[in-house]
């Protein structure tokens, strides 16, 4: 993964053990049937719905985006939009923090030439 980039490997293992310290939902097939379950009962694209899926799998009570409607729930969580005007910061702990990363893989077509 890195040795065609030459990256040192230090700053990539201090990265993955900043990473280690969040909870993550991984992406398996109960988040992925969940996600598509949100997308098709909200009406929101897979990856928004995805992201939801994710956040409720974790107990997430809110998500702060400006993507989505301010004030809805979804499911068990609400977004806010911290750039509403009548958005006011939360007084309690935030609960889990939420960190997504999806990577999207093409496969290689074999009827395909190109190799």
């Amino acid at each position: 993964m890195t040795r065609n980039a030459r990256v040192p490997m230090s700053p990539v293992f201090e990265w993955l053990d900043q990473l280690d310290s969040y909870r993550c939902a991984a992406i398996d097939v109960a988040l992925l049937k969940l996600g598509i379950a949100f997308s098709a009962r909200y009406r929101l694209s897979y990856w928004d719905g995805a992201m939801m899926a994710a956040a409720e799998t974790l107990g997430a009570r809110v998500i702060y985006t400006e993507d989505l409607g301010h004030g809805q729930v979804y499911g068990t969580v609400r977004c806010e939009n911290p750039f509403e005007d009548d958005w006011s910061a939360p007084k309690t702990a935030l609960g889990p923090i939420i960190a997504l990363s999806f990577t999207t893989y093409r496969a290689k077509d074999p009827r395909s030439d190109n190799r």
